[in-house]
Order: structure tokens, then C-alpha cells, then sequence
């Protein structure tokens, strides 16, 4: 089990857990009374995004895209939040060092625990889920510039990775999009009823924020899948082009070679009488007549363009 963090301040109690586990599910039932359908829902597999209104609390489920550097595939992190007039609980796996971040310098630094707990419970989680969202932009910035170096390379013959890096990003495309479909509605509803946490109008302006954010992420997502499709089908297409290109060439030569080796074998039958079987010139003749052959047929696709 991880520690649970915990600041504490006369305006506000933040508990950050990560790795959520049964010591710490015995820990919230017993401090805040949680319903424990919500606190199960905090342990693996991910729940779906959600927002649940209670008199005392409210529940946030929310996922945000975590990219593996080792693989370079995105997959999703699980925030979970207990809502309350006099605390914000966050749970999470402990993959983002934003977060990690903010959390020391409310808990060393007087000035910044201030502001950030001044606007309550709400505004500390806008504070946080700012922070979850603005870490998804990096994330697409790096997905657009493996666009454009797939965009770069697409013509390059000698690129054999093409393919596993036009899947890698299909992939995770699909996966952000996963991930971020349920973001807006989560968010409105969250507005929609906010039930004890009495969201001002400048709460429910900074929260709006979130949602334009969504909608950013969202439409960029959009235009990276358009992208990637229409390098996908050009690279596809590419790739017919080129096959068709080396059966044209390889189907030329047969067509060359058929009649040279006709005449060549029929020169090397073992019969009688066969024209020039006797004469000393008979090879230079024969070989002659087959490299004349060869060359018309040569410069005759050649002239078609067909090699």
C-alpha cells in the first residue's frame, strides 16, 4: 500500500491516494462513510466515466490517455474523486507528475495552498483536472509529428516500418478517442447538477473551459484520424502501384525469354535432319537469330513503355 497523501488546512482536507487497494478502501469507509459502490469502483478494471450527486458528496470518474514509452502506445489512467464541502479525495495509479507536482508545493508552500484551496473543493478539482487536461496536448503534439514523419517517409522504398507505424498510430488514435468520449458529458452533467458544491459563476466558467478543452482535443483527434486514413490508403495504393510495376517488368521478360527458349530448345532436340545440324556456322546462326529476337522484343517494350 501507497502512503495516502493528505494536506490539511482549515478550508479544505486533500487526500491524494495512489495504487487504491483494500487498506486504503478501509481507510475512506470508515474517515467519510463513502457509499462502498463507489469506492469499488476505484479498484481495477477501469469503470466507465461517471459523475454521481449525493447530499454529501459527490462521486467524478474520469480517464485520461497515458502514453508507454516503451511500447509508444497510449492507454488510460483511471481519476476517481470524492467531492465534498470540506474535501477532495483523488485517486489515481500515480502516472502523472503534474499532479505529483502540485501536490508538494500546496503541502510545502503556504502561498500556493491558499490560493488553490481558496475556492474550495471545486476549485482545487478544476485546478487538478486542468492540470490532466493540459498534459493531453503534449501527447498529440508527439502523435502529430509521427504523422508527418510517416507523411515524410511515405515514398521512401527502403522504409519497411511504414506500415507498423501507420497501425501504431491508427491504434492509439482509436484509443485516445476511447479514452476522451465520455469527457463532455461527464462535465456537464457535473454542472448540471452540482448539488451541495454551489457552483459560482466563475466556477462554472473555468469548468466551461474544460469542456472547450474536450472539444479541442476531440476535433484534433478528428483530423489526425482523416489524416493517418488518407496516408493509409496512400500508402496502400502506393503499394499496388509498385507490385503492379514489378509483375509488368517480371510478366515483360517472360513474355522475352518464352521464344529464346523455344528456339533453343528446339535446336537441341535430338533428331534427324535438323537445319543446320551439320554446318559449322550453325551455333553463331542460331545464337544470332535469339539475341536479335531478344532485342527487337527488348526495345519493342521499351517503346511501350512496359519495362
Amino acid at each position: 500500500m501507497s502512503q495516502p497523501q493528505i494536506i490539511t488546512d482549515k478550508k479544505l482536507n486533500w487526500v491524494n491516494i495512489s495504487q487504491f487497494d483494500a487498506e486504503d478502501y478501509d481507510y475512506l469507509i470508515k474517515l467519510y462513510d463513502f457509499n462502498p459502490h463507489d469506492l469499488r469502483a476505484c479498484y481495477p478494471p477501469l469503470e466507465r466515466p461517471q459523475v454521481r450527486v449525493y447530499p454529501e458528496y459527490t462521486f467524478l470518474t474520469l480517464h485520461f490517455p497515458v502514453l508507454n514509452e516503451e511500447t509508444g502506445r497510449i492507454g488510460a489512467e483511471e481519476w476517481d474523486f470524492f467531492i465534498g464541502e470540506k474535501f477532495c479525495i483523488s485517486i489515481n495509479e500515480g502516472k502523472n507528475d503534474a499532479i505529483e507536482e502540485l501536490f508538494v508545493q500546496c503541502e510545502r508552500e503556504e502561498m500556493v495552498r491558499k490560493v488553490q484551496f481558496h475556492q474550495g473543493s471545486i476549485g482545487l478539482t478544476y485546478e487538478i483536472l486542468n492540470r490532466l487536461f493540459l498534459g493531453i496536448f503534449p501527447l498529440l503534439n508527439r502523435m502529430s509529428l509521427n504523422i508527418d514523419r510517416i507523411d515524410e517517409g511515405l515514398f521512401d522504398e527502403n522504409n519497411e516500418s511504414m506500415v507498423t507505424s501507420l497501425l501504431g498510430v491508427k491504434q492509439n488514435i482509436t484509443e485516445f478517442r476511447k479514452i476522451m468520449q465520455g469527457h463532455k458529458r461527464v462535465l456537464e452533467k457535473l454542472m448540471e447538477e452540482p448539488g451541495h458544491l454551489k457552483m459560482g459563476t466563475r466556477t462554472a466558467h473555468v469548468y466551461h473551459r474544460l469542456i472547450e478543452y474536450t472539444k479541442e482535443i476531440w476535433d484534433s483527434l478528428l483530423h489526425n484520424e482523416q489524416t493517418i486514413d488518407a496516408l493509409h490508403n496512400a500508402h496502400t495504393s502506393l503499394i499496388t502501384v509498385r507490385a503492379n510495376q514489378a509483375m509488368r517488368v517480371l510478366t515483360a521478360f517472360a513474355v522475352i525469354i518464352f521464344p529464346l527458349t523455344l528456339i533453343a530448345t528446339l535446336f537441341s532436340m535430338s533428331v534427324r535432319y535438323i537445319p543446320f545440324a551439320d554446318h559449322p556456322y550453325a551455333f553463331w546462326y542460331i545464337a544470332g537469330a535469339i539475341g536479335a529476337i531478344g532485342i527487337a522484343m527488348w526495345v519493342y517494350f521499351r517503346k511501350k513503355h512496359w519495362l
